[in-house]
C-alpha cells in the first residue's frame, strides 16, 4: 500500500511537471505573441499619427487653395465688372458715332442742297458730256 501511494504521489508530482510545463510554454507562446501584437499596435499608432500629420497638413494646402480660389474669383468680379463697363462705354461710343455719322449726313446734304453745287461723286465724273 506504502508503493501504490508512493506511485500515486510519483504520478502525480509527473503530472504536475508536465502540466506546470505546458502551461508555462503556453504562458511563454502567449507573452510572445503578446509582444508581437504590442509591436503592431506601437506601429499602427505611428502610422495613425502619420496619417492624421499629413491630413492636417492637406487640410491646410486645400484652406490655402480655397482662399487662392476665392481671391481668383474676386479678380474674376472685378474684371468682368470692368469689361461690363467697357461694353457700355463702347455701346454709348456707337450710338455717339451713328449720332454724328447722321449730323454729317445731314449737313452735308443741307450744304449741297443751299448751293447747287454737285455731290462729291459727280465733280468726280467731271462735266457731262451730251450724246
Amino acid at each position: 500500500m506504502r508503493r501504490a501511494r508512493l506511485n500515486t504521489a510519483l504520478a502525480i508530482a509527473v503530472l504536475t511537471a508536465a502540466l506546470l510545463t505546458t502551461v508555462s510554454d503556453t504562458v511563454y507562446d502567449k507573452q510572445h505573441q503578446l509582444q508581437g501584437l504590442n509591436g503592431q499596435i506601437v506601429a499602427t499608432k505611428t502610422q495613425i499619427a502619420q496619417l492624421l500629420a499629413q491630413e492636417r497638413q492637406l487640410q491646410g494646402e486645400i484652406a490655402a487653395f480655397d482662399a487662392q480660389l476665392r481671391a481668383v474669383q474676386v479678380q474674376i468680379d472685378q474684371e468682368t465688372a470692368k469689361l461690363v463697363l467697357l461694353a457700355q462705354q463702347v455701346d454709348q461710343a456707337k450710338e455717339q458715332l451713328a449720332l454724328k455719322q447722321a449730323e454729317l449726313a445731314q449737313h452735308i446734304v443741307s450744304s449741297f442742297g443751299k448751293t447747287g453745287a454737285r455731290s462729291p461723286s459727280s465733280r468726280r465724273n467731271g462735266p457731262r458730256s451730251k450724246p
